[in-house]
């Protein structure tokens, strides 16, 4: 076995414990000393923010909307690739689980480390790049477990391998086997990337504090403590104390609060003159929140946080999301298709004529985008400003024969030449008629079959959005 497959094969058993050096309760005022942000690691606190990581969930659930694609330039279009076996792995990355499920852990920790990575795992058999076997799956490596090294002896090269670390046991990754995602440069390391959260952490700290101390207030039946003391006439020897306080916390916190107590002699309970009201985390939970957000690039409102509700209608909603969009998920997803078709791609395709890309023409927040597209292109074909085939370029469509042909709404002056007008409505005794065109307007075929094909195409096409618009003197088409 080699040491990509054992590496495989220890992911295969891992159990993988986000923020295990942060999920002890720490009150920050209790600690009796100034504090320290090099005690935390801002991951681990973005994992426990309750705001961030649905945050990071609602980037997941909806990343599959824009589907992965594998595309061949074609002069100046890109066209998909159907049978590509780079699309089939990107899909079914290996046995154990989905494309979907890979990209949900990449997002994850991209979002909270500003690295990803994934494993490339080749076949023994030679068919691969630089005559390398040839990659047969995909495995994520969660972020912790990658280093990347450059040759201490040799400072012109960037990484010279990765380093893989679980349980002791260490492994340099050739990085041609990795597929490294970045979330831009880290300026202390530039071969890491860094994470947006890394200038939130006194946001996650504070959100995750009021967090914490709503928790212990409601687990301290409802009120912030109290002070059990004797009566005027009576007191309370100090052996007896600690048990009357363990008692106490027994049955007046947690899950037996309300439980009746009763002592053997007179004491008196007073409440701290506190009210939980002047102490209203609400507002600053919600400064919190929209800067978490806004971190990453998605509105507060979209994830359901009272930060965007407190503001939101159903008409910014929509906008909100569509904002998420061109704010977070297509440059992310513009940046994983680049990074994929620079370190994935060449393993299965010439890097020069093909590319990957998210489609986001299947979004559909983005729908109303693709709508306005249609009502200009169509303008631009009522108008003659383009041709038919032109317009179905622009709409994503396939040319058809006989569609290089323009539209000219009936009215309308064209000219011949510089300074030569020629009425729509010409009779032919003007010299200056088009030849085979005696009622004036724009040149046409001498073919007849050809000039009805080409309305035909022209009607088809404005059938598209089902308009009432004018297709040629005295017609009109309104999808019927």
């Amino acid at each position: 076995m080699n040491l990509l497959s054992r590496s495989v094969n220890t992911l295969k058993r891992l159990t993988v414990r986000w923020g295990t050096a942060a999920t002890q309760f720490f009150t920050i005022l209790g600690r009796g000393r100034p504090l320290n942000f090099n005690d935390y690691r801002t991951s681990d606190e973005a994992v426990r923010n309750s705001a961030a990581v649905a945050t990071v969930r609602w980037i997941q659930r909806n990343w599959s909307e824009a589907p992965i694609m594998v595309g061949k330039v074609d002069s100046q279009d890109i066209v998909k690739v159907i049978n590509s076996r780079l699309l089939k792995l990107l899909k079914r990355p290996n046995s154990h689980y989905s494309g979907l499920a890979m990209f949900k852990g990449v997002v994850a920790d991209y979002i909270y480390t500003g690295n990803a990575y994934l494993l490339k795992m080749r076949t023994t058999a030679e068919g691969g790049i630089d005559g390398r076997g040839r990659v047969e799956s995909l495995w994520w490596v969660p972020s912790f477990m990658i280093v990347p090294e450059g040759d201490p002896d040799d400072n012109t090269i960037f990484i010279k391998h990765y380093v893989y670390e679980i349980d002791g046991f260490k492994q340099e990754i050739d990085p041609r086997d990795i597929v490294h995602f970045r979330d831009g440069f880290d300026p202390k390391n530039p071969r890491y990337g860094i994470s947006a959260f890394s200038s939130l952490l006194r946001e996650l700290l504070g959100d995750n504090e009021a967090a914490n101390w709503k928790l212990a207030l409601l687990m301290n039946s409802g009120v912030p403590g109290i002070i059990i003391s004797g009566t005027k006439d009576s007191s309370i020897a100090l052996e007896d104390a600690e048990q009357i306080k363990e008692d106490y916390t027994q049955r007046f916190t947690g899950s037996n609060r309300g439980l009746p107590l009763i002592m053997s002699g007179a004491i008196d309970v007073k409440k701290l003159a506190f009210d939980p009201e002047q102490m209203n985390l609400t507002a600053l939970r919600h400064s919190d929140e929209e800067r978490i957000t806004a971190g990453i690039g998605v509105p507060a409102v979209v994830v359901g946080l009272g930060a965007g509700l407190v503001h939101s209608t159903f008409a910014n909603f929509s906008e909100a999301r569509e904002a998420a969009y061109e704010s977070c998920m297509i440059p992310m997803q513009d940046d994983f298709a680049e990074t994929l078709t620079n370190q994935l791609l060449p393993e299965f395709h010439n890097i020069d004529t093909h590319v990957i890309q998210y489609d986001i023409s299947k979004v559909r927040v983005l729908q109303p985008d693709i709508n306005a597209l249609h009502v200009r292109v169509r303008g631009d074909v009522l108008t003659g400003i383009i041709s038919v085939n032109e317009g179905r370029k622009q709409l994503g469509y396939p040319p058809v024969d006989n569609s290089d042909v323009w539209y000219v709404p009936n009215g309308v002056t064209v000219s011949q030449s510089p300074g030569t007008a020629i009425a729509p409505n010409n009779t032919g005794d003007n010299e200056d008629d088009i030849e085979g065109n005696p009622e004036g307007g724009a040149p046409t075929s001498d073919d007849p079959e050809a000039q009805n094909r080409a309305l035909t195409f022209v009607k088809e096409f404005l059938n598209i959005s089902g308009s009432s618009i004018p297709v040629g003197p005295g017609e009109y088409t309104n999808g019927s």
